[in-house]
């Protein structure tokens, strides 16, 4: 019994000091005062499913705005926020989507993979100074199977389940007031 409420406990306490650890994807969306949505090009396959970079950008964009997460419509839209006293926008900050999917074409099923990341300038301390870079600071990716028919809805359905991970985690970083 004492060895089961020592295990109980220790479990307890590892729990709640994994839940102090900082998360460094998530820390990086601090203050990033939003973000503008870039969906990478589409393969034939998944336009043959009806998938365009029109409808996943306005899905995106829209899921975006219902999380409270601030939406910029482009670049320059992003630059005048950060002249006009807005929350400062880091430079060219976006937020990334790639699908990519593959099969035999005369195989019912396709597989797929989905990737959405945060790109931002970062920078690294280095004995010469800081470096600064561009690349991704956050991201969430997932691969799947799906029938040819549902191929669409089920990437739709991916996208939103890794935009709604970004989501939580840029409102955990960036709490409203």
């Amino acid at each position: 019994m004492k060895g089961t409420i020592a295990l109980i406990t220790l479990l307890a306490s590892s729990a709640a000091a994994s839940a102090q650890l900082r998360n460094p994807a998530r820390d990086s969306l601090r203050d990033i005062g939003g973000v503008y949505v870039l969906v990478d090009s589409l393969n034939d396959d998944l336009q043959k499913s009806g998938l365009t970079k029109d409808l996943l950008k306005a899905d995106v964009e829209s899921q975006l705005r219902k999380a409270d997460v601030d939406v910029f419509a482009d670049e320059r839209q992003q630059a005048l926020a950060k002249e006009v006293g807005n929350r400062e926008p880091r430079s060219t900050t976006y937020l990334y989507v790639r699908i990519v999917s593959a099969g035999d074409p005369s195989d019912v099923k396709r597989a797929f993979s989905v990737s959405v990341q945060l790109h931002q300038t970062l920078s690294t301390s280095q004995r010469d100074g800081p470096t600064t870079f561009f690349g991704p600071s956050w991201s969430a990716d997932q691969v799947g199977l799906a029938a040819r028919p549902g191929l669409r809805q089920r990437i739709q359905d991916v996208v939103k389940e890794l935009v709604d991970r970004f989501s939580s985690d840029y409102l955990a970083a960036n709490p409203r007031k």
